[in-house]
């Protein structure tokens, strides 16, 4: 059966959200096999593969076997360039441009993996501000925090990552995403407090200094 993606996806509130329909549309979908066809996709943001990941780690956790279909040129080269296709058989296509931070899955202990990972992708890009080793190390700390979070609080599997660089925005940007299908803040906040708060009340909770769950 397959599952159509919108015209337009993007890193922010409605893209998110259009992630979200979609999962539930493939979960729903009888069957062992899921399509994900891109024919009506003019634009997908190429760190919305970390998501995109996540999504098909759920689906094969449930048994369906997932395809894609239907891909644009111009979207087949981002996927391609940032590795995502290759799980479908696609070949790799070298980054030209230097703006990919390159989809990858880590596992909960690939402490090391990851550390490399934020330095090879992110910090010796050649579109990358300017900085000292002082600043890389504080980046790396701040961004491998929530690599840490994903594996103590949320005891997943797998750790989804991708990223792109704008350059020639104004000012420029970074996207980068982090995923897992782990326990939520809300879960693991209910469980400790022994409540049944929503989820932006559980987020508010634990944002708040020193709370721990």
């Amino acid at each position: 059966m397959i599952a159509k993606l919108p015209r337009h996806v993007r890193s922010d509130f409605t893209g998110y959200n259009q992630m979200i329909e979609l999962y539930q549309r493939a979960r729903n979908i009888t069957g062992e096999s899921v399509t994900f066809n891109f024919s009506d996709t003019l634009w997908f943001e190429a760190n919305l593969s970390a998501v995109f990941g996540a999504i098909i780690e759920l689906l094969k956790n449930s048994n369906k076997t997932i395809y894609v279909s239907d891909i644009s040129p111009q979207i087949s080269d981002v996927l391609q360039r940032n590795q995502f296709l290759c799980d479908f058989g696609a070949l790799p296509i070298y980054d030209r441009f230097d703006t990919i931070v390159q989809y990858n899955t880590f596992s909960p202990s690939a402490d090391s993996a990851f550390l490399n990972y934020i330095k090879d992708e992110l910090l010796s890009k050649r579109d990358f501000p300017r900085h000292s080793q002082k600043l890389g190390k504080k980046i790396s700390e701040s961004i491998f925090e929530l690599y840490e979070n994903a594996r103590t609080h949320g005891r997943c599997r797998k750790i989804h990552t991708c990223g792109q660089y704008y350059p020639n925005k104004t000012p420029k940007r970074l996207d980068i995403t982090i995923v897992d299908m782990g326990k939520t803040i809300k879960a693991n906040v209910n469980a400790f407090l022994d409540k049944n708060m929503k989820g932006d009340e559980a987020i508010e909770w634990a944002l708040q200094y020193g709370k721990k769950s």
